[in-house]
């Protein structure tokens, strides 16, 4: 008998209250028909590609490279590898220099930011990684990097263009990290939408695994 995986949801609902960094559009539903009027519900949704957890292409900094939709869907679904990183302003290669990371992994930073969604704090004060932690990311190859927090980094943002340049891409404001501190790897799917043009996406983004794996 096959058994289905066991299911960890890493993003954050979209609500017309989930806030927004920057000009980014907020997130709104409007009813185009209803199921006691036209026999069907439909809605037409607004929002900007970078709320709540989502996923940054090259394009989103630089001119001329890949956007979201370019990535092939196989892209976001690989090995995801949880570092613990709680209590750190700065996460350097220290946290990492001793893990085993392989070629395409999904590493993700649990900081335990993720408990100020919704404040003013959010946005205003969070953890980063460092130039080095980041060097040491892009010398293994990595697939993807997620945080439970709302960037790696901030202004000049050296450190996403950095990233972008060799098309590792970006999770952003990840939540439910800690429940996979239990787990030695999982697979991580970190699906966008495929959206034509776009320098990032929403994504549901999940963690798969075995019982006992």
């Amino acid at each position: 008998m096959i058994q289905s995986p066991l299911c960890i949801d890493l993003s954050h609902q979209l609500t017309t209250t989930t806030p927004t960094y920057g000009h980014d559009a907020p997130y709104s539903l409007t009813t185009n028909s209803t199921i006691n009027t036209q026999g069907y519900a439909d809605h037409t949704i607004q929002l900007g590609t970078h709320i709540g957890t989502h996923i940054d292409a090259p394009s989103h900094f630089i001119e001329g490279a890949p956007s979201i939709d370019q990535f092939p869907a196989e892209y976001f679904v690989k090995r995801g590898i949880v570092i613990d990183a709680r209590g750190a302003k700065l996460i350097d290669q220290s946290f990492v220099s001793n893990v085993q990371l392989k070629a395409d992994d999904i590493v993700l930073f649990y900081t335990g930011h993720a408990a100020l969604w919704g404040t003013q704090e959010y946005f205003a004060k969070h953890p980063q990684l460092t130039e080095d932690c980041v060097d040491l990311l892009i010398a293994k190859k990595i697939n993807m990097i997620g945080i439970d927090a709302p960037s790696i980094d901030t202004h000049p943002f050296d450190l996403h263009k950095k990233v972008l340049r060799k098309n590792i891409l970006i999770i952003e404001n990840l939540t439910n990290l800690h429940m996979l501190l239990p787990l030695s790897s999982c697979l991580i799917s970190a699906l966008p939408l495929a959206l034509n043009q776009a320098s990032a996406s929403p994504a549901r983004v999940v963690a798969l695994y075995e019982q006992g794996y």
